[in-house]
């Protein structure tokens, strides 16, 4: 009578045997997502956005010649580079358009927090030239560009 259920095809051990591959199949799909490896991998790229937003910042003040900004190797302390994105911030804070607010966030934070704060700065410095560029080109006053975009 057992023969006669299995001959049928889909039968129960058909079923079980499709229901383990899946299950074995998730399991394995869940360790790859959720390994201790992948904690590494997230790590590894804040850290590369940390020294991507470093260059930003050491590039532009130093094609402005405001600073020089001494990047510090993996070794090193990240108080030293605290201490020249404060004299930064401290110096510079009216001609990268940082408010009280965010002079004291940026002074506050530390290690990447603060090169992040600076690079959006940087950012911003740099969207504004663009713009002014476009400005004057389209014959548009300097006014319209700080009044914050009002007169569009």
């Amino acid at each position: 009578m057992s023969e006669a259920r299995g001959e049928g095809g889909g039968g129960f051990l058909d079923r079980l045997g499709n229901d383990l591959k899946r299950r074995q199949a998730k399991m394995k799909e869940l360790e790859r997502r959720y390994e201790p490896g992948a904690a590494g991998d997230e790590a590894a790229a804040a850290a590369k956005s940390t020294a991507a937003d470093l260059n930003l910042v050491a590039s532009f003040l130093g094609q402005r010649g405001w600073a020089a900004i001494k990047v510090p190797s993996p070794g090193e302390a990240q108080q030293d580079l605290d201490e020249q994105l404060n004299e930064v911030a401290d110096s510079y804070c009216q001609e990268l358009s940082l408010t009280d607010g965010q002079r004291i966030a940026l002074l506050a934070a530390r290690g990447a927090k603060k090169v992040a704060l600076l690079a959006a700065a940087v950012r911003t410095q740099l969207f504004m030239a663009r713009c002014a560029v476009n400005c004057s080109e389209s014959n548009t006053s300097r006014d319209c560009l700080d009044a914050g975009f009002q007169c569009w």
